[in-house]
């Protein structure tokens, strides 16, 4: 993900998480930034996929040091902080 000049992080992803059916991938940052990166399968024949940010959240006071996916719903996720 830092690699690709279009989405480049500049600080630290502290943790990641894939949701339940691997469509979503959630970072959380030094930044205080939670992304949501979705990955777009280009064709069920092909193995490509590319990625976007679909989200970017704010609001933490402190570097994301967890984030985590619901198992039951693709769309909800929880994060942890280092917020006083």
């Amino acid at each position: 993900i830092n690699d690709h000049p279009k989405y480049f992080l500049p600080l630290k992803v502290h943790t990641l998480a894939w949701n339940a059916n691997g469509t979503k991938l959630a970072t959380g940052s030094t930044d205080h930034s939670i992304r949501i990166w979705s990955l777009d399968r280009l064709s069920s024949s092909s193995s490509s996929s590319s990625s976007s940010i679909s989200s970017e959240r704010r609001g933490h006071e402190g570097a994301v040091e967890q984030v985590a996916w619901s198992p039951i719903d693709n769309d909800i996720f929880a994060s942890a902080s280092t917020d006083k």
